[in-house]
């Protein structure tokens, strides 16, 4: 099977696929709204006709959870999806997408939208249909970013938060059944049951591009069995590219998303999620140079964890001068903003626009490769998602949407 190569990405009228790894792309006509979804991600996906089992492994998501709990299992969607995938619009999308015109800029947001199932997390749908509305409310003021990057986007109402938003193009990354490319790690090399580490994945990656621009050559790659420490390995992450038809625009754009192993989080001791991280790193470096075309354009923006770790820093900060990129921005949890104004070195780096803590504390990175000749800038970074007036939010990251201009 080849994980090379994206499968995901329709648009115009009427069926495409099957795609050859049990799965069907859909896309519904253009006067339905411009939606397109891979049915593969919401329905139960075949291999070969046989549904593949997951072992019993967990304490933290043991069998009763699994039973009770469909969003851990590939899902059949609501009612109202199904009337929308399979017989057209609802009302109010339908007018939501509107001609893209384009100078040669657009905006882009990286959002880790935290729609994790229950058990391990509970009440996630409604802020992922917040989500949804508050994307469409910004389209209506001429304020959404024409391309969006979503971590943790797990759950069926996740997945419609292109729908809501009125995207008319969209990309899913790899799948719970996608398989993880094998590595060299010596057998013998401990690993924990408990937390996860010998199973299958669970989840899918969790991620998605969604845009206002056409979409092609669109790509993912989960990481290597071993490249995952803790309870990470339960979510199939990886790697989601596509490349981007910007009117106006004589350069490609490559858009890369990918969301990396958590520290403390994952359950295992740091010196055991620095090894995964760093690996992980190393895949990402080897697909920025394989996608990417020598006279195009490179942006990748994810989920990038540094994990209030120097060390993880350090290891992130020497990939990015290895790989030769233009750092944007970053931010991380608003709590750490403070800690900005006593030492303001500690927040900007090579970062054209300083982040919003010090760079230990950041989750959420932008940063670009583009040949010598292309002139790229940074305009302006704006937070589309961050604290309301009671210091709530949506997730427990930021969405921040940074406008390019390309010339």
């Amino acid at each position: 099977m080849n994980h090379m190569v994206g499968r995901r990405i329709v648009s115009g009228e009427g069926w495409v696929g099957p795609t050859g790894t049990g799965r069907a792309v859909w896309s519904v006509p253009a006067a339905w709204g411009n939606f397109s979804t891979d049915v593969g991600s919401l329905y139960s996906r075949p291999n070969n006709g046989v549904r593949r089992s997951r072992p019993l492994v967990l304490l933290l998501i043991p069998l009763l959870a699994a039973l009770f709990a469909p969003e851990l299992l590939p899902m059949r969607p609501s009612s109202a999806a199904q009337r929308f995938f399979f017989e057209g619009r609802t009302e109010s999308h339908g007018q939501l997408t509107k001609p893209i015109l384009s100078d040669g800029s657009f905006s882009l947001m990286t959002y880790n939208v935290h729609g994790l199932p229950w058990p391990v997390v509970s009440g996630r749908a409604d802020a992922m249909e917040k989500i949804g509305a508050r994307l469409a409310a910004l389209r209506l003021l001429g304020k959404a970013p024409q391309v969006v990057v979503l971590q943790e986007a797990f759950i069926g109402e996740a997945r419609m938060i292109g729908f809501r938003g009125g995207y008319q193009y969209s990309a899913i990354g790899p799948s719970s059944d996608d398989r993880r490319p094998a590595d060299d790690r010596n057998a013998s090399e401990p690993r924990s049951l408990l937390k996860g580490e010998w199973s299958r994945p669970w989840v899918s990656s969790g991620l998605m591009i969604l845009s206002d621009f056409a979409l092609s050559d669109v790509r993912m790659l989960p990481f290597a069995a071993g490249a995952c420490s803790g309870y990470d390995c339960l979510a199939n992450k990886g790697m989601l590219s596509a490349r981007l038809s910007v009117p106006g625009l004589k350069y490609p754009v490559e858009i890369v998303t990918t969301h990396l192993n958590s520290n403390r989080a994952s359950g295992q001791s740091e010196a055991v999620t620095r090894r995964a991280y760093k690996e992980q790193l190393d895949a990402l470096g080897k697909w920025i140079d394989r996608i990417g075309s020598p006279k195009g354009i490179s942006i990748v923006a994810g989920d990038f964890n540094v994990g209030h770790s120097w060390p993880r820093l350090s290891i992130f900060l020497q990939h990015l001068r290895r790989w030769n990129v233009q750092e944007v921005t970053a931010m991380g949890r608003p709590q750490y903003a403070a800690l900005c104004r006593s030492r303001e070195q500690d927040c900007t780096g090579r970062n054209v626009i300083p982040a919003n803590v010090p760079l230990v504390h950041t989750t959420d990175w932008q940063f670009y490769r583009a040949p010598a000749d292309v002139r790229i800038e940074p305009v302006s970074r704006s937070v589309l998602f961050g604290p309301d007036r009671e210091g709530q939010m949506l997730s427990d990251h930021v969405g921040y949407s940074v406008r390019y201009r390309i010339g």
